[in-house]
């Protein structure tokens, strides 16, 4: 089960065009920028749940834009989620599935 923590986190609940579940937290926190030079860069992750099994990718928001990427045992893919909550997931062989997400 994936929770929200402080208010700086945004918890995404999606459904996808292949009836597949797809559950995500973006932790704003961790795009924070260093408070000095010699601060080492930190890695930001979340963990995925899609239909019950579970990997970890790495968040990302570009204005009002949301989303992740991930390498998988089933290749590299990307999810964009728009302002309204279209979203799509995008994989390296270049399928696409939409989908709709919530959060």
């Amino acid at each position: 089960m994936l929770a929200a923590g402080a208010a700086s986190a945004e918890a995404f609940d999606c459904r996808l065009a292949d009836g597949s579940a797809l559950r995500f937290v973006i932790d704003r926190s961790q795009f924070v920028l260093s408070v000095t030079p010699e601060e080492p860069i930190r890695r930001k992750v979340t963990l995925v749940e899609r239909d019950g099994a579970f990997f970890e990718a790495e968040p990302w928001i570009v204005g009002p834009w949301r989303g992740f990427h991930a390498v998988t045992p089933e290749g590299s893919q990307m999810f964009v989620i728009g302002p309204d909550g279209a979203a799509e997931l995008i994989t390296v062989s270049g399928g696409a599935i939409a989908g709709q997400c919530t959060g």
